[in-house]
């Protein structure tokens, strides 16, 4: 896993994101956990770049709190990310 998190120690990855991200390919993200499996995914081997490891944080920040207010900050870097790398 990315980070070396498991996702299962945050209770609250089924939340879902402030607003659905729909990728090029069709792909729809609604939760914090779609949202990390598909960073899994497409970038595991890519560590070290700032904003691919912030949004894994904000994202599992998000999932162990649980709050609207970090769940947003964590959809517009994942929202961020997947634009820069021309994913949406």
């Amino acid at each position: 896993m990315l980070g070396g998190m498991e996702r299962d120690q945050h209770p609250n990855w089924h939340m879902e994101l402030s607003a659905p991200i729909v990728l090029n390919d069709g792909t729809t993200l609604r939760t914090l956990r779609e949202s990390y499996e598909l960073l899994n995914a497409r970038f595991d081997g890519k560590r070290n770049r700032l904003v691919l490891d912030a949004t894994i944080m904000t994202l599992a920040d998000a999932a162990e709190s649980g709050n609207r207010d970090e769940i947003y900050d964590a959809t517009r870097l994942l929202d961020l990310l997947l634009t820069g790398e021309k994913l949406k």
